[in-house]
């Protein structure tokens, strides 16, 4: 029994399977397969691997030469993208030169306005210039007449206005005779009128 079991142990040592290679064999193609992908990943900058490792390194990335229509397509979107900011300044200029163009229209209106309103001022400072030497001329006349006549016939007035401004058109003391010949209060409404 003793050499059975002592056969049995030998038996169980010798049904223990072997190693073999293949197991390690396959590690090591696996390994070599791993390395050449990542070989080929970085000599063909696969999803920009190339660039980064070298980025990592400290170094420049490496510029790949782009295709005739990869470049045409860059070309493609990069003038596209100018013409978008040329159109957008396109119509940034034509909004301020519509306003600018507003704002001319509204200064073109108020010049009119302006020489309207000139127009008319020229005309009313004619019509008192030509009346103040109207007032001047009666004054002279006025001056040469007596005091009560003189005061007799500007009470007739409707304006007192006027009457003032004879009265202010003549010499003081003429002006005082006058005043002296009319009634009080009238004089005095006179006197207000004229300061």
């Amino acid at each position: 029994m003793a050499q059975t079991a002592m056969a049995n142990k030998t038996d169980i040592k010798k049904e223990e399977p072997k190693r073999s290679g293949a197991g390690a064999a396959i590690f090591i193609i696996i390994l070599v397969l791993a390395i050449i992908g990542a070989g080929l990943c970085y000599w063909f900058n696969v999803f920009g691997i190339k660039n980064r490792i070298l980025v990592m390194m400290g170094k420049e990335p490496v510029q790949v030469e782009l295709t005739e229509d990869e470049k045409r397509i860059e070309n493609e979107k990069y003038y596209a993208e100018l013409q978008a900011e040329i159109d957008e300044q396109k119509a940034e200029l034509e909004q301020k030169q519509a306003e600018i163009d507003g704002k001319l229209a509204e200064i073109s209106e108020r010049e009119q306005k302006y020489l309207v309103d000139k127009a008319e001022f020229d005309a009313l400072y004619e019509a008192f210039e030509r009346r103040q030497m109207d007032v001047k001329d009666v004054a002279k006349i006025y001056e040469q007449m007596e005091a009560s006549v003189a005061a007799d016939i500007l009470v007739t007035y409707s304006d007192k206005n006027e009457v003032a401004r004879i009265i202010s058109n003549l010499t003081d003391s003429k002006a005082a005779e006058v005043l002296t010949e009319m009634d009080a209060k009238y004089a005095s409404d006179l006197l207000r009128v004229i300061n």
